[in-house]
């Protein structure tokens, strides 16, 4: 029983005595800072200044306005809706996925799909079709796992520290070249 006891005490010491958690306005700059990042230097379309992204991904009291664009958080059918209305008819639908890696170090994901809108007329299993609507998720890339953003919480300074996806595909390049050798 003494063990057991011991065992129990030394989890619940190290889940919250070891690491620092979050609080609502730390958590909304970080995910502010990741969204910054991620759409300031994206690839996928720079030409894009609206971006669609899930509500449900997003915290509470973020802002939607940046310098360079602005987010627009939607539900799936009218993410539908916005890109059907575009004169291409495609456009991209993200996710912000957030992932507690311990204690002290917290990831940010951005990452969706692209989607393409047709009209057609069909009919399916008794059901008259009128459009298409086809979601396409791209790969993760031969690097292994990089977030987007992380935080680190430094225990010298008792401050979380921010890092960047270009700092962490220079660490990521950095780690690979050394295995290589």
């Amino acid at each position: 029983m003494k063990q057991f006891l011991l065992i129990a005490f030394m989890l619940l010491a190290w889940q919250f005595g070891f690491g620092q958690r979050l609080s609502q306005e730390e958590l909304v700059n970080f995910y502010e800072s990741a969204i910054s990042d991620y759409y300031s230097d994206n690839v996928f379309n720079q030409e894009e200044k609206e971006h669609l992204i899930l509500s449900d991904s997003l915290p509470t009291g973020i802002r939607l306005t940046y310098p360079d664009f602005t987010i627009k958080p939607v539900n799936e059918d009218a993410a539908v809706k916005i890109i059907e209305g575009r004169k291409e008819k495609s456009g991209r639908l993200d996710k912000i996925f957030f992932k507690e890696i311990s204690p002290d170090t917290m990831d940010i994901n951005i990452g969706g799909w692209s989607v393409t809108v047709k009209r057609v007329l069909r009919i399916y299993k008794g059901r008259l079709i009128t459009k298409d609507i086809n979601f396409a998720a791209g790969c993760g890339g031969t690097m292994g796992y990089i977030p987007n953003a992380r935080l680190v919480y430094n225990r010298e300074s008792r401050k979380w520290d921010y890092y960047s996806y270009a700092t962490l595909l220079e660490r990521r390049k950095a780690e690979l070249e050394t295995r290589r050798k």
